[in-house]
């Protein structure tokens, strides 16, 4: 078992961003001034990027303590319902995925 450490890094930081983006645009504007709402997230970036290598372990290793455990961080963090919180988590996860090939496809370019 390799533990959920860096996937809960990942899932916060994706719900945190998406979350700000939605605040951001709630008056479907996007202003200037509301780029400093992102500075928390900015500055989880270097911690998630880091972390991109053992994600996928621990995805792989999941296990369904670890899915509750991971459900249970995430809803406590956002304060959401039990409804919300499995499709915050899938959305997120997906967001992750997206990023990490997108990561890689960048990398895989450069050679």
């Amino acid at each position: 078992m390799v533990g959920i450490d860096n996937l809960k890094k990942l899932v916060s930081f994706a719900c945190g961003f998406t979350k700000e983006i939605a605040s951001a645009m709630a008056d479907g504007k996007f202003k200037t001034s509301e780029i400093f709402g992102f500075f928390d997230e900015i500055m989880e970036i270097p911690g998630v990027v880091k972390s991109f290598p053992l994600i996928g372990q621990e995805i792989k290793d999941l296990t369904i303590d670890e899915r509750k455990e991971l459900e249970v961080y995430i809803q406590d963090k956002f304060d959401l319902s039990n409804d919300a919180v499995e499709a915050v988590i899938e959305n997120s996860l997906a967001f992750a995925f997206s990023a990490i090939a997108l990561v890689e496809q960048w990398k895989s370019l450069k050679k």
